[in-house]
Protein backbone atom coordinates (compact mmCIF):
# COMPACT_ATOMS: atom_id res chain seq x y z
CA UNK A 1 0.00 0.00 0.00
CA UNK A 2 1.04 3.55 -0.97
CA UNK A 3 1.94 6.03 1.47
CA UNK A 4 -0.21 8.66 1.46
CA UNK A 5 2.43 11.28 1.61
CA UNK A 6 4.08 10.52 -1.56
CA UNK A 7 1.27 10.99 -3.47
CA UNK A 8 0.09 14.17 -1.96
CA UNK A 9 3.70 15.09 -3.45
CA UNK A 10 2.84 13.91 -7.02
CA UNK A 11 -0.21 15.65 -7.06
CA UNK A 12 1.61 18.79 -6.03
CA UNK A 13 3.89 18.17 -8.73
CA UNK A 14 1.36 17.91 -11.15
CA UNK A 15 -0.14 21.12 -9.99
CA UNK A 16 2.76 22.72 -10.30
CA UNK A 17 3.05 21.86 -13.89
CA UNK A 18 -0.53 22.39 -15.25
CA UNK A 19 0.39 26.19 -13.70
CA UNK A 20 3.84 26.78 -15.58
CA UNK A 21 1.87 25.77 -19.15
CA UNK A 22 -0.98 27.91 -18.76
CA UNK A 23 1.41 31.36 -17.96
CA UNK A 24 3.80 29.87 -20.94
CA UNK A 25 0.41 29.94 -23.04
CA UNK A 26 -1.17 33.29 -21.95
CA UNK A 27 2.44 34.69 -22.47
CA UNK A 28 2.66 33.41 -26.13
CA UNK A 29 -0.68 34.99 -26.80
CA UNK A 30 0.50 38.34 -25.21
CA UNK A 31 3.62 38.18 -28.04
CA UNK A 32 1.48 36.90 -30.61
CA UNK A 33 -1.09 40.33 -30.18
CA UNK A 34 1.78 42.67 -29.67
CA UNK A 35 3.50 41.19 -33.30
CA UNK A 36 0.32 41.47 -35.11
CA UNK A 37 -0.39 45.05 -33.86
CA UNK A 38 3.04 46.33 -34.83
CA UNK A 39 2.18 44.98 -38.50
CA UNK A 40 -1.48 46.09 -38.95
CA UNK A 41 0.08 49.98 -37.46
CA UNK A 42 3.28 49.00 -40.23
CA UNK A 43 1.31 48.31 -42.79
CA UNK A 44 -1.73 49.88 -42.87
CA UNK A 45 -5.07 49.82 -44.84
CA UNK A 46 -4.77 50.32 -48.84
CA UNK A 47 -7.20 53.20 -48.91
CA UNK A 48 -5.01 55.21 -46.06
CA UNK A 49 -1.75 55.05 -47.94
CA UNK A 50 -0.65 58.64 -48.61
CA UNK A 51 -0.62 59.36 -52.20
CA UNK A 52 2.55 59.57 -54.57
CA UNK A 53 3.00 63.02 -55.39
CA UNK A 54 3.91 63.55 -58.89
CA UNK A 55 5.64 66.05 -60.86
CA UNK A 56 6.37 67.00 -64.58
CA UNK A 57 9.62 65.75 -63.32
CA UNK A 58 8.82 62.76 -62.19
CA UNK A 59 6.78 61.99 -65.26
CA UNK A 60 8.88 63.10 -68.00
CA UNK A 61 6.18 65.46 -69.33
CA UNK A 62 6.96 69.18 -70.50
CA UNK A 63 5.38 71.96 -68.27
CA UNK A 64 3.93 74.74 -70.75
CA UNK A 65 5.59 77.85 -71.88
CA UNK A 66 4.27 81.16 -69.46
CA UNK A 67 1.99 82.77 -71.92
CA UNK A 68 3.25 85.77 -73.56
CA UNK A 69 2.38 89.51 -72.45
CA UNK A 70 -0.07 91.03 -74.51
CA UNK A 71 1.11 93.15 -77.39
CA UNK A 72 -0.56 96.74 -78.57
CA UNK A 73 -3.14 96.03 -81.25
CA UNK A 74 -2.27 94.94 -84.76
CA UNK A 75 -1.76 97.93 -87.04
CA UNK A 76 0.87 99.99 -84.67
CA UNK A 77 4.38 99.94 -85.48
CA UNK A 78 6.49 97.63 -83.11
CA UNK A 79 9.06 100.92 -83.08
CA UNK A 80 6.33 103.05 -81.70
CA UNK A 81 5.59 100.38 -78.89
CA UNK A 82 6.57 101.01 -75.46
CA UNK A 83 8.69 98.82 -74.34
CA UNK A 84 10.46 98.64 -71.16
CA UNK A 85 13.86 98.08 -69.82
CA UNK A 86 14.68 94.07 -71.57
CA UNK A 87 12.85 95.34 -74.73
CA UNK A 88 9.58 93.24 -74.66
CA UNK A 89 6.18 95.38 -74.72
CA UNK A 90 4.86 95.48 -71.49
CA UNK A 91 1.63 94.29 -70.55
CA UNK A 92 -1.66 96.40 -70.22
CA UNK A 93 0.29 99.37 -69.98
CA UNK A 94 -1.93 102.66 -68.50
CA UNK A 95 -2.24 105.17 -70.46
CA UNK A 96 -2.59 109.08 -68.89
CA UNK A 97 -6.19 110.77 -68.59
CA UNK A 98 -6.69 112.83 -71.25
CA UNK A 99 -7.65 116.80 -69.66
CA UNK A 100 -10.94 117.73 -71.24
CA UNK A 101 -11.28 121.72 -72.17
CA UNK A 102 -14.50 123.10 -71.62
CA UNK A 103 -15.38 122.70 -75.36
CA UNK A 104 -14.62 118.98 -75.27
CA UNK A 105 -17.03 119.06 -72.09
CA UNK A 106 -21.13 117.40 -72.72
CA UNK A 107 -23.05 120.91 -72.05
CA UNK A 108 -24.87 120.54 -68.63
CA UNK A 109 -28.69 121.08 -68.80
CA UNK A 110 -29.23 124.22 -66.37
CA UNK A 111 -32.51 124.46 -64.60
CA UNK A 112 -33.63 127.73 -64.78
CA UNK A 113 -35.98 129.00 -61.70
CA UNK A 114 -38.50 131.32 -62.62
CA UNK A 115 -39.03 134.89 -61.50
CA UNK A 116 -40.61 134.50 -58.25
CA UNK A 117 -43.62 137.14 -56.27
CA UNK A 118 -43.06 139.13 -53.59
CA UNK A 119 -45.46 139.55 -50.74
CA UNK A 120 -44.98 142.11 -48.20
CA UNK A 121 -46.30 142.17 -44.59
CA UNK A 122 -45.85 145.27 -43.61
CA UNK A 123 -45.21 146.10 -40.13
CA UNK A 124 -45.46 143.86 -38.04
CA UNK A 125 -45.24 143.63 -34.01
CA UNK A 126 -42.31 141.24 -33.02
CA UNK A 127 -43.74 137.50 -32.20
CA UNK A 128 -47.20 138.76 -33.85
CA UNK A 129 -49.34 136.31 -36.07
CA UNK A 130 -50.24 136.43 -39.77
CA UNK A 131 -51.95 134.48 -42.32
CA UNK A 132 -52.68 134.84 -45.62
CA UNK A 133 -53.83 133.12 -48.64
CA UNK A 134 -51.24 133.32 -52.10
CA UNK A 135 -52.29 132.85 -55.80
CA UNK A 136 -48.99 131.67 -57.18
CA UNK A 137 -49.31 132.01 -61.24
CA UNK A 138 -48.91 128.54 -63.26
CA UNK A 139 -48.95 128.83 -67.11
CA UNK A 140 -49.03 125.20 -67.40
CA UNK A 141 -51.02 124.11 -69.99
CA UNK A 142 -51.60 120.67 -68.01
CA UNK A 143 -53.41 119.29 -64.39
CA UNK A 144 -50.57 120.32 -61.83
CA UNK A 145 -50.20 118.82 -58.44
CA UNK A 146 -47.89 120.25 -55.26
CA UNK A 147 -45.43 117.96 -54.19
CA UNK A 148 -43.61 120.11 -51.61
CA UNK A 149 -43.54 123.49 -49.88
CA UNK A 150 -40.16 124.49 -48.30
CA UNK A 151 -39.90 127.39 -46.44
CA UNK A 152 -36.26 128.99 -45.29
CA UNK A 153 -37.29 129.68 -41.75
CA UNK A 154 -39.31 127.94 -38.92
CA UNK A 155 -41.42 131.35 -38.76
CA UNK A 156 -43.15 130.24 -42.31
CA UNK A 157 -45.50 127.67 -42.55
CA UNK A 158 -47.12 126.68 -45.29
CA UNK A 159 -49.29 124.33 -47.26
CA UNK A 160 -51.24 123.75 -50.17
CA UNK A 161 -55.12 124.26 -50.23
CA UNK A 162 -55.79 121.86 -52.79
CA UNK A 163 -54.19 118.35 -54.41
CA UNK A 164 -54.11 118.81 -57.82
CA UNK A 165 -55.06 122.58 -59.83
CA UNK A 166 -56.65 122.64 -63.23
CA UNK A 167 -54.56 124.18 -66.48
CA UNK A 168 -53.21 127.61 -65.54
CA UNK A 169 -55.20 127.70 -62.27
CA UNK A 170 -53.10 129.91 -59.89
CA UNK A 171 -51.57 127.39 -57.36
CA UNK A 172 -53.08 128.21 -53.67
CA UNK A 173 -50.63 128.52 -51.01
CA UNK A 174 -51.93 129.05 -47.11
CA UNK A 175 -49.17 130.79 -45.84
CA UNK A 176 -48.62 131.58 -41.86
CA UNK A 177 -46.16 133.86 -40.37
CA UNK A 178 -45.13 134.14 -36.86
CA UNK A 179 -42.66 137.20 -36.45
CA UNK A 180 -39.21 136.80 -34.65
CA UNK A 181 -38.83 138.27 -31.71
CA UNK A 182 -36.39 140.49 -32.79
CA UNK A 183 -36.82 143.56 -34.71
CA UNK A 184 -35.31 143.20 -38.41
CA UNK A 185 -36.38 143.85 -41.58
CA UNK A 186 -37.32 140.04 -42.48
CA UNK A 187 -37.17 138.63 -45.95
CA UNK A 188 -37.06 134.65 -46.50
CA UNK A 189 -38.05 132.71 -49.59
CA UNK A 190 -40.85 130.23 -49.77
CA UNK A 191 -40.58 127.20 -52.25
CA UNK A 192 -43.36 125.51 -54.12
CA UNK A 193 -42.26 122.51 -55.60
CA UNK A 194 -44.65 120.72 -58.19
CA UNK A 195 -44.70 118.17 -60.81
CA UNK A 196 -44.71 120.12 -63.99
CA UNK A 197 -41.80 119.25 -65.82
CA UNK A 198 -41.53 122.79 -67.24
CA UNK A 199 -41.86 124.41 -64.13
CA UNK A 200 -40.74 121.99 -61.66
CA UNK A 201 -39.81 125.08 -58.70
CA UNK A 202 -41.38 128.45 -57.71
CA UNK A 203 -40.68 130.73 -54.96
CA UNK A 204 -42.60 133.78 -53.04
CA UNK A 205 -40.05 136.25 -51.58
CA UNK A 206 -41.91 136.83 -47.80
CA UNK A 207 -40.62 140.57 -46.19
CA UNK A 208 -41.64 142.04 -42.84
CA UNK A 209 -40.94 144.76 -41.23
CA UNK A 210 -40.61 143.24 -37.46
CA UNK A 211 -40.93 145.56 -34.80
CA UNK A 212 -39.94 148.75 -37.31
CA UNK A 213 -42.39 151.35 -37.34
CA UNK A 214 -41.02 153.86 -39.38
CA UNK A 215 -40.88 153.74 -43.08
CA UNK A 216 -41.21 155.97 -46.51
CA UNK A 217 -43.64 156.01 -48.79
CA UNK A 218 -43.19 155.51 -51.78
CA UNK A 219 -39.94 153.07 -50.60
CA UNK A 220 -37.80 153.98 -53.51
CA UNK A 221 -37.53 158.11 -53.97
CA UNK A 222 -36.25 159.48 -57.37
CA UNK A 223 -36.38 163.34 -57.59
CA UNK A 224 -35.44 163.51 -61.48
CA UNK A 225 -32.54 166.26 -62.27
CA UNK A 226 -31.53 168.88 -60.50
CA UNK A 227 -29.23 171.35 -62.17
CA UNK A 228 -25.94 171.94 -60.90
CA UNK A 229 -25.11 175.05 -58.71
CA UNK A 230 -28.92 175.24 -57.36
CA UNK A 231 -30.95 173.73 -54.98
CA UNK A 232 -33.79 172.01 -55.72
CA UNK A 233 -36.89 171.52 -52.42
CA UNK A 234 -38.41 168.33 -52.57
CA UNK A 235 -40.56 166.26 -49.82
CA UNK A 236 -40.42 162.88 -48.29
CA UNK A 237 -43.46 161.33 -46.50
CA UNK A 238 -42.66 159.13 -43.13
CA UNK A 239 -45.29 156.76 -41.53
CA UNK A 240 -45.53 155.77 -38.23
CA UNK A 241 -47.39 152.32 -38.36
CA UNK A 242 -46.64 151.55 -34.74
CA UNK A 243 -49.04 152.16 -32.03
CA UNK A 244 -47.12 154.72 -30.33
CA UNK A 245 -45.95 158.15 -31.04
CA UNK A 246 -42.00 158.58 -32.88
CA UNK A 247 -40.50 161.72 -32.52
CA UNK A 248 -37.63 162.26 -35.07
CA UNK A 249 -34.70 163.85 -33.02
CA UNK A 250 -31.80 164.86 -36.01
CA UNK A 251 -30.54 163.77 -39.29
CA UNK A 252 -27.04 163.43 -40.96
CA UNK A 253 -26.47 163.30 -44.86
CA UNK A 254 -23.79 161.48 -46.96
CA UNK A 255 -23.89 163.85 -49.58
CA UNK A 256 -22.61 167.15 -49.21
CA UNK A 257 -25.21 170.29 -50.29
CA UNK A 258 -28.02 167.65 -49.07
CA UNK A 259 -29.83 168.66 -45.96
CA UNK A 260 -33.05 166.66 -44.23
CA UNK A 261 -34.95 168.74 -41.85
CA UNK A 262 -36.67 166.80 -39.18
CA UNK A 263 -39.84 168.24 -37.42
CA UNK A 264 -40.25 169.42 -33.67
CA UNK A 265 -43.11 167.39 -32.94
CA UNK A 266 -43.99 163.70 -32.92
CA UNK A 267 -45.49 161.33 -34.95
CA UNK A 268 -48.60 160.64 -34.18
CA UNK A 269 -49.51 156.40 -34.31
CA UNK A 270 -50.67 156.26 -37.62
CA UNK A 271 -49.71 159.05 -38.65
CA UNK A 272 -47.86 160.43 -41.56
CA UNK A 273 -45.53 163.64 -41.97
CA UNK A 274 -43.85 165.32 -44.90
CA UNK A 275 -40.22 166.14 -44.31
CA UNK A 276 -38.32 168.87 -46.28
CA UNK A 277 -35.51 167.83 -48.49
CA UNK A 278 -32.96 170.19 -50.14
CA UNK A 279 -30.91 168.89 -52.95
CA UNK A 280 -28.23 170.28 -54.59
CA UNK A 281 -24.87 169.01 -56.13
CA UNK A 282 -22.03 170.74 -58.15
CA UNK A 283 -21.03 167.96 -60.32
CA UNK A 284 -22.97 166.35 -62.97
CA UNK A 285 -23.93 162.72 -63.03
CA UNK A 286 -26.04 160.35 -61.06
CA UNK A 287 -26.42 161.31 -57.09
CA UNK A 288 -27.80 159.35 -54.43
CA UNK A 289 -27.93 160.90 -50.89
CA UNK A 290 -28.80 158.73 -47.56
CA UNK A 291 -30.39 160.62 -44.75
CA UNK A 292 -30.08 158.85 -41.46
CA UNK A 293 -31.95 159.98 -39.06
CA UNK A 294 -31.80 159.36 -34.88
CA UNK A 295 -35.62 158.69 -33.22
CA UNK A 296 -36.49 157.35 -29.50
CA UNK A 297 -38.36 154.20 -30.60
CA UNK A 298 -36.90 151.66 -28.65
CA UNK A 299 -36.98 149.04 -31.87
CA UNK A 300 -36.01 151.51 -34.42
CA UNK A 301 -33.58 154.70 -32.70
CA UNK A 302 -32.15 154.53 -36.31
CA UNK A 303 -34.17 154.98 -39.54
CA UNK A 304 -32.48 155.77 -43.39
CA UNK A 305 -34.13 157.58 -45.63
CA UNK A 306 -32.73 157.32 -49.60
CA UNK A 307 -32.83 159.52 -52.11
CA UNK A 308 -31.94 159.75 -55.57
CA UNK A 309 -31.33 162.07 -58.71
CA UNK A 310 -29.41 163.31 -61.60
CA UNK A 311 -27.12 165.79 -62.09
CA UNK A 312 -27.24 166.86 -65.93
CA UNK A 313 -24.33 168.59 -67.42
CA UNK A 314 -24.19 172.23 -67.62
CA UNK A 315 -25.14 174.48 -70.71
CA UNK A 316 -21.89 175.88 -71.72
CA UNK A 317 -23.94 178.51 -73.96
CA UNK A 318 -25.30 179.60 -70.48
Amino acid sequence: MADPSEFETELAIVRRGGRRRVIIALACVVVLAVIGGVLITALGPADKRPEEVHTASTLNIREKPAPRPVSEPAGKPAEERPRDVKGTPPVNVAKPAEKKTAEDRPPVKKTTVPPGMEHDFGFVEPEAKREVVLAIPNPSPRRVSILKVRTGCPCVKAAALSGWFAPEEPLAVRLTFVAPKKPQQYAKRLYVETDDPERRLSWVLVKADVGLPLATDPRSLDFGNVRPGTTKPATVTILNRGKKAVRLLYSTSSLRGCVLTVPSHPIPPGGEFALLVALSAASAGPKTATFDIATDAPTQQSFRVTVKFQVPPSDPGI
